[in-house]
This record gives structure tokens, C-alpha cells and sequence, in this order.
């Protein structure tokens, strides 16, 4: 099998158009919503974060320009929904960031936070799923979002290691909603 980023770049050993094509119908009227672990619940093992990021940013980029999808849905959150963000506008992608509430980077790093208001001031339709949810309801506009994105997407991908959370409940709700999916997950590849 080979890599979809050359001997350089060689993570995975899959060929991602085999994978992902039998879901695209007709990726011109793709939307694609993301979903995925934010750092605290990401198991890495040999790999540091960087080469993580690395790794998924270039995965997304390479696909993005291979479907061509109609949009991007991000739900802007740390890690992964960001790196998504990121592909989409490397990829000249219409980017939709689903935000759950106003505060969604209020406690997050000075980088991390930098990082998203780059994204919503400057290359993403911003929709608010839960315009009046603060920090104590944060779960509940959490999920709101999660919903939010399956609903309007025809697609879900995600960077999920199979553990609980809010990953793992936009794929059971895309699972239950009839969402085609395609599952990264860094130690042992990809599954639809």
C-alpha cells in the first residue's frame, strides 16, 4: 500500500482516496464536519504533539484538495477542530466554525486563543450554537454543537481514540443520524 504524503511524510500506510471515496457520492455538495480530541485526552505514544499536528493538518489539507468539498464544518475547539479549521483554509475550503458559546477560548492559553480568534475574526462563518450558555453549561453547549454540526453535515470525520466524551458522542450521533464516517486515530490508523 502506499502514503498519501510521500516517503517524508509516510504515517499512514493506507490509501486515503480508496478509503474515503466509496463515501463521496458527489463531494462537490460535500459538507464535512470534524470532530476530535482536544490535547488532555489524546494518547500519543512515541509521537509528540507537534508531529501530530503535522501529521493530521497535512492528512486534512491532502483531502480537502482532493474532494473539494462545499464547506467545512469546525467546531473550533483546541487541537483537532482548529487543525480542521487550519486545512480548510489551506485548502481554499468554505469554513463554517460551529461555536458552542461566546467563551468557548475564555480559559484556554494566550497561544491557543490567538489561534482561534485568527480563525473566527478572519476565515470562518461563525454560526453560535448556544448564545447564552456560559462556562456552567458548558457540557450541555457542547453538545449542542456536536448536534448542530451532524445535522447540517453529510459527512463526518473525526480524530477519535475510542474513549468517551464529546468526540465520541457527535460519532454516536452521526452513527444514529445515518452520517457516513472516517475515524482517525493516531495509533492504529483509520476506520469508515
Amino acid at each position: 500500500s502506499s502514503s498519501h504524503r510521500g516517503a517524508e511524510k509516510t504515517y499512514y500506510d493506507y490509501e486515503f482516496c480508496d478509503l474515503f471515496a466509496p463515501l463521496v457520492k458527489d463531494a462537490s455538495s460535500m459538507s464535512l464536519a470534524g470532530s476530535g480530541h482536544r490535547p488532555e485526552h489524546i494518547a500519543l505514544g512515541k509521537k509528540t504533539p507537534e508531529e501530530v499536528r503535522e501529521q493530521i493538518f497535512g492528512f486534512y489539507v491532502d483531502i480537502l484538495k482532493w474532494l473539494r468539498p462545499r464547506e467545512v464544518i469546525s467546531g473550533l475547539a483546541r487541537w483537532f477542530d482548529l487543525w480542521l479549521a487550519w486545512a480548510a483554509v489551506e485548502s481554499d475550503t468554505k469554513l463554517i466554525g460551529a461555536c458552542p458559546y461566546p467563551q468557548q477560548a475564555r480559559q484556554w492559553s494566550e497561544d491557543d486563543q490567538t489561534e482561534w480568534k485568527a480563525i473566527v475574526d478572519f476565515h470562518a462563518e461563525v454560526h453560535m450554537v448556544s448564545p447564552t450558555f456560559w462556562e456552567k453549561d458548558g457540557d450541555n453547549a457542547l453538545h449542542a454543537r456536536n448536534r448542530w454540526m451532524v445535522d447540517r453535515c453529510t459527512h463526518l470525520t473525526s480524530f477519535w481514540q475510542g474513549t468517551k466524551g464529546g468526540t465520541a458522542h457527535a460519532n454516536d450521533y452521526a452513527v444514529a443520524r445515518g452520517k457516513p464516517r472516517l475515524v482517525i486515530n493516531t495509533l492504529n490508523g483509520w476506520t469508515t
